[in-house]
């Protein structure tokens, strides 16, 4: 995925249809797309200066995140979104296991690393994990969740697995 040098450009309000500007993506090499998903088109950046564009530059709306902590802050708000409570521990855990995940950890230990940074059980990591999506998915209004939650669920799920919710929000970053 992005290498800790590279930035992460947001690039939303474009047309899944618009070739003009994935032509211009394709033909930079300094900007890698990452993922295209609800109109948003997600790439990693080499030292690319949006303040004065190549003059065969497609008109953009665009977002630079530079640091971790503005991936994280664009993450928190978009659970927000969603509903879900800054209260609940668990939503504190999925944001570090994104950032985790972002700095390339094994899937299969997040629960053990965030244990182990909060001195917790990975039982009790994972509970509180799930226990923030289904609080959220419980207390919100259907229209809300369909709204800022797009991915499907799959069949007699009444919210999604731990593992979905992070995949989900790896690419969701619509500022």
């Amino acid at each position: 995925m992005m290498g800790k040098e590279s930035k992460v450009l947001l690039i939303k309000d474009i047309l899944l249809e618009d070739t003009e500007m994935m032509n211009y993506i394709s033909s930079n090499p300094d900007i890698q797309l990452e993922a295209v998903t609800n109109n948003i088109f997600i790439c990693s950046m080499k030292d690319v200066n949006l303040n004065k564009p190549k003059s065969s530059a497609p008109s953009i709306s665009a977002q630079v995140i530079k640091t971790p902590e503005e991936l994280m802050d664009v993450r928190s708000a978009k659970f927000d979104e969603i509903g879900m409570k800054p209260s609940l521990i668990g939503r504190r855990y999925l944001l570090d296991a994104l950032e985790l995940i972002d700095g390339g950890a094994d899937h299969k230990q997040l629960c053990k690393i965030i244990a182990s940074k909060y001195e917790k059980s990975q039982e009790s990591v994972r509970c509180a994990m799930n226990r923030a999506i289904q609080t959220t998915w419980d207390s919100m209004p259907d229209d809300v969740l369909q709204e800022n939650y797009t991915a499907r669920l799959r069949p007699n799920k009444t919210a999604p697995t731990v593992m979905e919710f992070l995949h989900y929000f790896l690419f969701r970053l619509s500022a």
